[in-house]
This record gives structure tokens, sequence and C-alpha cells, in this order.
């Protein structure tokens, strides 16, 4: 190394050409040196994406539990209101039995005029039937759709095994026909065909 003050000496004229070898090697590592700085800024772009995609995928999860809890908290007030209803239904069958029981001029002599105008309200058994069916399909649906989100957000490995056995070819291309817009390469390989 040069101290301060030092020059370098003059190369003597076989050399001379290598100095012009050493600012052309030198000028290509430093070409090397941008393009792989640029590649390293591109892979840290690249990371910086998929943390971005990862965050926000991890968000709709939330937001989808958020919804499944919503769902299950409406599922657990209409249970309720169903026993509510089953409950009212059993003590109203049971003071109906208990009045027949008392005679008929008792009857007449304990009601006041009001109530002897009032219809009794009952629970139809139809009624009955719709809020099991209603709880029913709002079951089955919340079922589906967190099936379908779990397959489509998450992982779709647990069924590859389960769809070609219950599907036909013909079915599994009409399904890629009408879901090929929205099916991504994870779930486009879920399908058998």
């Amino acid at each position: 190394m040069l101290g301060p003050g030092q020059r370098f000496l003059r190369l003597c004229p076989e050399h001379s050409s290598c100095s012009g070898l050493a600012w052309n090697e030198l000028q290509q590592i430093r070409l090397s040196f941008e393009r792989k700085k640029m590649t390293i800024t591109e892979v840290w772009d690249g990371v910086a994406e998929v943390h971005m995609a990862l965050n926000n995928q991890a968000t709709g999860l939330l937001n989808l539990k958020k919804d499944i809890r919503g769902v299950l908290d409406q599922m657990e007030d209409i249970q309720l209101e169903i026993l509510g209803n089953r409950a009212q239904c059993r003590s109203q069958a049971r003071k109906e039995q208990q009045t027949a029981c008392v005679a008929p001029s008792t009857q007449a002599l304990t009601q006041s005029p009001r109530q002897k105008g009032r219809p009794q309200l009952g629970c139809s058994k139809s009624f009955k039937g719709q809020l099991w069916l209603l709880a029913l399909r709002l079951l089955l649906g919340t079922l589906l759709a967190c099936t379908a989100a779990y397959v489509y957000v998450v992982d779709p490995a647990p069924f590859e095994g389960l769809v070609p056995p219950l599907l036909s070819r013909t079915t599994v291309w009409k399904l890629r026909a009408l879901l090929g817009p929205f099916l991504r390469l994870e779930v486009d390989d879920f399908l058998p065909f």
C-alpha cells in the first residue's frame, strides 16, 4: 500500500495494457455487483409481497372465524328459541290437562270475562317442524360453507381421496367449467380428472 504523498510508479510500456485490463475487469466486477444488488432487491420485494399476502390471508381467516362464530351464535339462539317453545308447549299441555279435569262449572267461575274471549295459544306441530327444518338447513349450510372455506383458503389435501369416488368424470368436468375462473392452482389440482 502507498502511504500519504506517495505516487504510483509508471508502468513500463510492456505492461501498460495491463492497467486497461484491470480497469475492464473492475468495471465487470462493478456491473456484476450491481446486477446482484438488483437481484437481491427483487428478492426482498418478493419476500415483502409474500409477507403482505400471508398477512391478508391471516386477516381473511380471522374474518372467516368471526363469521363462523356469528353463525354458530345464531344457531344457538335458534336452538334456545326452539327449546323455549317446546317448554312452553309442554307447560301449556299440562295446564290444559289439569283444566280438563276440573268441572265446567268451576272453570266458568274461575275465569274472568276477559279470559273467556281469549283464544289459547298453542304450538302447532307444523310450526315445530318448520323450526326444526330451518335449524337443520342452517346447520347444513354452515357445515358446507366451513368446508368450502377450508378447502379454498387452507388446504384441500384432506378431501383429495373423497372427491373421486363421489363424483363421476362428467360431473367433475361440469364443475371445472362452472368454477374454472374461481379455481386456484391448489384447488385445480384437487379435482382428479
